[in-house]
């Protein structure tokens, strides 16, 4: 299997190819970033024609994604093109080249009260809107589109949400930390990456799956725990957890966002008899990673 991760130089791309390449897998970068294997400008579909080509790929994982929910609602066309115009160009070049897809979605094309089953869509805002119609672009019969919502220790030049969460807490002058009220479902990185691997691989799916937790966690109280479990030992940043409370605030942004992403999973389980972890085992795989 030779594979070409887009965004191999984020978050999740970084991670997935260090594990990728642990396991002798032969995978490839595309990234603006000049450490990529292959570096490209703006994605267009002659870059990554090109790149298919050179690198003879067999499977494309896309982990692309304009993620900043109020950047999408100010910046509409760069959303479009990165979040759904890079999807056409995989899905048609997919036609030409017969490779498989592997498509990193998002929990934000829900809305409403979760768990959410993966025939329920209803976008709310551009981020959402625009991961949705990058979806429908590919072939479900020869591609993984996988709905999550993920963070752990990064790897890559982009913190994740629990790496922004220390950052935060640490930096000085102290500021209050603002969170969005609302209900997910997420996974630690290192976890997620465990799935897709045996979703791909091992069970062969193809389709569209929600992967998450097993859970519906309060994100506001999952992050005050977090915190608490990740300084507890720290002298110098020591807090008690009945003050929390003093250091978060509620996020007041005018973007309209889900205030419950809560993702129903049963798809995915009842095709893999893979065991989801709890909000209990995500908190002790979260932690792990920063250890």
């Amino acid at each position: 299997m030779r594979v070409v991760v887009l965004g191999g130089e984020g978050l999740l791309g970084k991670k997935l190819i260090k594990r990728f390449r642990e396991k002798k897998y032969s995978i490839k970068s595309i990234s603006r970033q000049k450490t990529a294997d292959f570096v490209v400008k703006n994605y267009s579909f002659n870059e990554i024609e090109k790149v298919i080509k050179l690198a003879k790929a067999n499977l494309i994982i896309n982990t692309v994604a304009l993620t900043n929910v109020d950047q999408c609602e100010i910046y509409k066309t760069l959303a479009y093109e990165i979040n759904a115009k890079i999807c056409e160009s995989l899905s048609e070049l997919q036609i030409l080249y017969n490779f498989k897809i592997i498509h990193i979605s998002t929990d934000q094309v829900y809305s409403g009260k979760g768990p959410h089953k993966e025939e329920n869509c209803n976008p709310i805002n551009n981020y959402g809107n625009t991961k949705l119609i990058g979806e429908n672009f590919f072939n479900k019969k020869t591609s993984l589109i996988i709905r999550t919502n993920f963070f752990g220790k990064s790897i890559s030049q982009k913190p994740s949400y629990t790496d922004w969460l220390i950052e935060s807490y640490s930096r000085k002058p102290y500021q209050k930390i603002k969170i969005t009220k609302s209900f997910f479902s997420p996974l630690n990185l290192e976890t997620l990456i465990d799935l897709i691997e045996k979703a791909f691989f091992d069970f062969k799916l193809y389709g569209v799956y929600n992967l998450g937790s097993f859970a519906r966690i309060n994100k506001l109280s999952f992050s005050k725990k977090f915190l608490f479990m990740n300084f507890k030992n720290n002298e110098n940043l020591q807090i008690s957890f009945s003050n929390f409370d003093n250091i978060f605030d509620i996020n007041s942004s005018e973007v309209i966002r889900p205030n419950d992403m809560s993702l129903d999973c049963k798809k995915f389980i009842n095709e893999t008899s893979l065991e989801l972890p709890n909000e209990e085992k995500l908190m002790e795989n979260l932690l792990l990673e920063y250890k």
